[in-house]
């Protein structure tokens, strides 16, 4: 399995913003990884939840977040 180098897109607080953002970036076909370290259901508003997709997806992913249009023209 290939490597792929990741960034950090966002963060988030919540689970709920988690599955959104989720739902947005891989149903335009980008890998998407969450890492925390605290289980945000614990810790509401207090665990930040990292939002990571690879190098070569990241101007991607920046415009599905940001509403730009269609990202995919």
């Amino acid at each position: 399995m290939e490597r792929r180098a990741l960034v950090e897109i966002a963060t988030v607080s919540t689970d709920v913003e988690r599955e959104l953002l989720r739902s947005a970036l891989e149903g335009n076909g980008i890998d998407v990884i969450f890492r925390t370290q605290l289980p945000p259901a614990t810790y509401p508003g207090l665990a930040f939840i990292k939002v990571l997709v690879p190098e070569d997806q990241a101007e991607l992913a920046r415009k599905v977040l940001s509403g730009e249009g269609d990202p995919c023209s």
